[in-house]
């Protein structure tokens, strides 16, 4: 579970970033909490400024988790999510999760700690702001090198992983 809460994260800062009004605008400030939704869900509760003058309208998110291109994980966003505009408030984000391959999920913080090249992320986001829709393709990329991307820093992931 803990593993999963990593590549969550990255999807969150992915659906910052992905606005079509403005990405300049839209801001991930932080996540303020984490609840299980049964057995394959979780609602993750995150901090959201959103200064365009648009409401974001995610309505698709897939991130796809591999080990040494064995899928270990795929995380979807639940439902469409509204980021309201001029705003900067928590915003529920429900999401599921397939586990493939337990044993592999488990040994990821351990290969993190040693650099994580082996480990890649990949998936699409969908987002309207305003009267523009887009798809956002995420191409399969290392780890490290996609949460640098996304501005997460070595104590951000400490900060995370301890939740």
């Amino acid at each position: 579970m803990r593993q999963l809460k990593l590549t969550i994260f990255a999807l969150c800062v992915a659906v910052c970033f992905a606005s079509c009004a403005n990405p300049d605008k839209v801001h991930f400030q932080g996540i303020e909490g984490i609840s299980l939704s049964g057995l394959s869900g979780m609602e993750l509760t995150a901090r959201i400024d959103n200064r365009s003058r648009h409401n974001i309208d995610v309505q698709r998110g897939r991130l796809i988790l591999k080990d040494r291109g064995n899928e270990v994980a795929v995380i979807v966003l639940a439902r469409n999510v509204v980021i309201p505009r001029r705003s900067d408030q928590s915003v529920m984000l429900p999401f599921n999760f397939v586990i493939a391959n337990p044993v592999s999920l488990l040994s990821l913080p351990r290969k993190l700690k040693r650099g994580g090249d082996d480990i890649t992320v990949s998936g699409d986001l969908t987002a309207k702001g305003g009267l523009l829709k887009k798809t956002y393709i995420i191409d399969e990329t290392p780890l490290p090198k996609f949460l640098d991307k996304m501005g997460i820093s070595g104590n951000d992931v400490t900060k995370y992983m301890n939740l």
